[in-house]
């Protein structure tokens, strides 16, 4: 109860959820010079980002099973269950992403993580090949041509398709401007160069990473042009993944947050959030600071409000003292802007959404690679007809530390085309394609070991095994062992209009790149933030001052889930996974 006592009454910001975009949201009006308050009900970093080891996983897998449709962006969740104790004994060396994301290696992301010094807490490695899955000759991984050198050196292509595939290189990279092609689709651009059907679908679903043939033509010429871009800023590959999983970007920008002065809680048990309405234009001796019911908002929109207008009833975490209940004692604190996800408030939760879209998802851990020699790779399934959506795949292995040596973390990802569909039924015939049931590692294979706490980041060479395993190699007729998998349909609601002083932040969506969320948080920042406040700037100089004020210290007396900034600007309180001292990005 003390806890609560001490907790100021007032902030200029309270963030709801420590997902990706609320996370970057929050450290950027933290830095701007905002008093943040940033709560999440769960007692982890992350949100709908999370990171997981496989024992979290499991947990999180029974916990969403019981939620309703309303509470959770996710859906029909179906687990493959594992009889395999190895698992379960190595959990923690697991790092299972909710929403695995990457970066472009020429983004906005990119130059903000380096200018606000945020980089410093991550680190990552370029994925080691990107592919597309050919059904011809019983089906095979192909490595996806990036440049004339790529082209030519390849067995995979004809000198008929060598020759189209580097005219249209050539005449792609000359292009100064977006070419003249409305109201054509990609398909159609492409055609024009006489380019086959199978060179398309390197290029749409590969290099563009379009989910559908019939993106128009100008949306992914724009994403060959940020691949192209891309490519070769950090060796071969235009791509890169952080090292411990998504949430280990989320735990950088809450670090920076409490750095410079934001408040965290874990476990918090908000209970109502509702405007503070002025007074009556009829009635001016009217109370007020009479905070207006959840009901009375959904009725009438936008009230008109006051300053620190948002009232956001808070409860004590629970502990074991009180059995898991929350306890009786509450503190109402007001804000002029509020920061949320519909989920993390009850009343818009349960409200219809303006549109939905479905993205299918598959988790699993294997024993093997994908592509031999691969530890880390990126690829694209065509459908088979070329009309339904692609499927994206991507595997993690020791050396981004997903897994311990000899596993590997298997995340895909396809838009639901048939809102009927479930995950299961989408995505099983890809995963019954690439991989063999069972639950046990092949007999003879040696009992894979949990890596280092300490995980050089040097990217290998393409071809290069990161940790030889030939026992753990998949034969041309068996595959790799899928060991356990779970399968989920994930929401991405629309956007909808917010009263004054509340801005949602939209759901994840069905992207592997962290553009949106980069996105989305400027948009975020700008609509609570002072004008002419500039987004995450570079920090001032150790001579040139400190940041204002020291951190502002969270509710003491160590209740669970009510983290404390330390010295260092790492909020406490479990991680999702473990991690190793941050060392930074060569």
């Amino acid at each position: 109860m003390s806890d609560l006592e001490d907790l100021p009454d007032t902030f200029d910001v309270i963030v709801l959820g420590t997902g990706l975009t609320e996370s970057i949201v929050a450290s950027a009006c933290a830095v701007s010079g905002l008093k943040v308050l940033h709560l999440d009900h769960n007692g982890h970093y992350g949100g709908n980002s999370a990171t997981f080891t496989f024992q979290e996983m499991r947990s999180w897998i029974t916990e969403q099973q019981s939620l309703s449709t309303e509470s959770s962006i996710f859906t029909n969740i179906d687990e493959i269950p594992t009889t395999s104790e190895d698992l379960a004994k190595i959990s923690r060396s697991f790092a299972l992403d909710l929403n695995p994301r990457f970066m472009y290696c020429r983004t906005g992301f990119l130059q903000t993580l380096i200018r606000s010094g945020i980089h410093k807490y991550l680190e990552f490695q370029c994925p080691e090949g990107l592919f597309l899955y050919q059904r011809e000759n019983e089906g095979c991984f192909v490595r996806a041509p990036s440049s004339r050198a790529d082209i030519f050196n390849s067995t995979d292509f004809s000198l008929k398709e060598k020759r189209y595939l580097g005219r249209f290189l050539r005449h792609f990279m000359g292009l100064d401007a977006l070419p003249d092609c409305a109201g054509q689709t990609l398909p159609e651009y492409l055609g024009q160069h006489q380019l086959s059907d199978r060179l398309q679908d390197f290029i749409i679903h590969a290099l563009a990473l379009a989910p559908r043939r019939d993106i128009p033509a100008a949306d992914g010429i724009r994403a060959l042009q940020r691949y192209v871009a891309s490519y070769g800023c950090y060796r071969e590959s235009a791509f890169l993944l952080p090292m411990y999983g998504t949430a280990e970007i989320v735990q950088g920008f809450c670090r920076s947050c409490a750095v410079w002065g934001g408040t965290y809680i874990l476990r918090a048990a908000f209970h109502s959030l509702r405007p503070c309405t002025a007074p009556s234009p009829s009635n001016p001796d009217s109370a007020a600071s009479a905070p207006a019911t959840e009901s009375a908002l959904e009725e009438s929109g936008s009230p008109t409000l006051l300053d620190n207008h948002w009232a956001l009833e808070l409860g004590a975490c629970p502990d074991s003292a009180s059995g898991g209940e929350t306890c009786q004692h509450t503190k109402t604190l007001r804000a002029n802007h509020v920061v949320a996800t519909r989920g993390a408030v009850p009343w818009a939760a349960s409200a219809p959404a303006l549109h939905t879209a479905h993205v299918h998802r598959f988790i699993g851990i294997t024993s093997a690679p994908l592509v031999p020699g691969c530890d880390t790779l990126i690829a694209a399934i065509p459908p088979e007809d070329r009309t339904g959506p692609a499927t994206f795949v991507s595997q993690a292995g020791a050396s981004v530390s997903f897994a311990p040596r000899g596993y590997f973390v298997v995340q895909m990802r396809q838009l639901a085309s048939d809102p009927a569909c479930t995950a299961r039924s989408a995505l099983e015939p890809v995963v019954g394609m690439l991989f063999r049931a069972g639950a046990q590692p092949e007999a003879g294979a040696s009992s894979p070991s949990v890596p280092s706490p300490s995980v050089p980041s040097v990217q290998n060479e393409p071809g290069e095994s990161s940790e030889p395993n030939e026992s753990n190699e998949p034969s041309a007729e068996s595959g790799p062992v899928l060991l356990w998998g779970v399968y989920l349909t994930q929401a991405v609601r629309g956007d909808e209009a917010a009263p004054e002083g509340l801005h949602w932040v939209p759901d994840p969506d069905g992207a592997w790149d962290l553009d949106a969320c980069h996105a989305d948080a400027m948009r975020l920042f700008r609509s609570v933030a002072p004008e002419g406040a500039e987004f995450l700037p570079q920090p001032p100089a150790p001579d040139d001052g400190e940041p204002a004020g020291e951190p502002e210290p969270t509710p003491a007396g160590g209740e669970p889930g009510t983290p404390t900034p330390t010295d260092d600007g790492e909020p406490a309180g479990e991680p999702g996974t473990p991690r190793p001292t941050p060392t930074p990005t060569p």
